[in-house]
């Protein structure tokens, strides 16, 4: 625990230093305001959809048969049964993923998808949600 600021002094830090040793007032000047620690801020990523040209785009979407619900993926598959997709010549992605990034927002590294609807193949935005490693347990019971 730090008992000493790292910052440097502040104004009214600095005004109380120069005050004379002469004053016999115990009031401090107007302009000097006790130091009062400030609530901290919540850090909230605002992430934005994932840029991707639009020839990958349109790529994509021809790879995918839109149902009421969800979303078959025509393409290939893992060998434990997901759907994946080439983004260009050298990464292999996971399609929901893929999916998710581009019609939602993009996912930080800690982040993974749930699949709700409990179909595979099924790559709809609508039918994954995003948990944070380890939190998994909370979203075992929640299905659409």
């Amino acid at each position: 625990m730090a008992l000493w600021s790292r910052k440097k002094s502040t104004p009214a830090i600095a005004v109380a230093l120069q005050l004379s040793e002469t004053q016999t007032s115990t009031k401090l000047p107007a302009e000097i305001k006790p130091i009062q620690a400030q609530p901290k801020k919540k850090k909230t990523l605002k992430r934005s959809k994932l840029p991707v040209p639009a020839a990958v785009k349109r790529r994509f979407e021809g790879y995918l048969q839109k149902g009421r619900r969800c979303w078959s993926w025509k393409g290939s598959h893992t060998t434990d049964g997901y759907a994946q997709f080439w983004v260009n010549d050298t990464k292999v992605v996971k399609a929901h993923r893929f999916a998710y990034e581009i019609y939602v927002r993009q996912l930080g590294k800690r982040e993974r998808l749930h699949n709700l609807c409990e179909n595979k193949q099924c790559v709809n935005p609508a039918c994954w949600a995003p948990f944070a490693i380890g939190a998994r347990k909370k979203l075992v019971g929640r299905r659409v």
